[in-house]
């Protein structure tokens, strides 16, 4: 029996699919998401002393990669977890990406800028810019969408 021949009365017939993920919404989503945070860690950035060339070029590049292993792993959380799991991997994430950032920043931001600002600078200032961007964020969720 073919699929045409299959009577109209079986329950499986009247099954139609449903789409379930907005992929417009999220990439639009996604793309402001991604340009407040970025905004948010270049303004402290340049509160923090970082202003040239390179230490620019190197915190969009980190900011950029953070924010897509930040987000696919959030979006893949969405489906296998409840909300208390949810917010829990969120806040985990979070600080993960921090603490990459931290490194790295750590790592390279004064060699960009020929010793300055100061080595430990970079630690203060990750930890700033993250928390900056993660209290907006949630500001905006709450204020725009609940």
């Amino acid at each position: 029996m073919n699929i045409s021949e299959v009577p109209t009365s079986q329950p499986f017939a009247a099954v139609s699919a449903v789409k379930k993920y907005d992929f417009k919404y999220e990439s639009i989503s996604f793309a402001v998401r991604m340009l407040l945070t970025v905004g948010v860690e270049l303004a402290a950035a340049w509160v923090f002393g970082y202003r040239k060339k390179k230490q620019i070029i190197l915190l969009l590049e980190v900011n950029v990669v953070t924010q897509i292993i930040l987000n696919v792993m959030l979006n893949v959380m969405v489906y296998g977890m409840s909300t208390a799991y949810y917010l829990t991997g969120y806040y985990l994430l979070e600080i993960l990406v921090t603490g990459i950032e931290m490194f790295i920043d750590y790592k390279y931001l004064s060699a960009y800028g020929n010793g300055y600002p100061p080595k430990s600078r970079a630690i203060y200032y990750a930890l700033a810019a993250n928390l900056a961007s993660f209290f907006l964020g949630g500001y905006i969720i709450t204020r725009w969408f609940y």
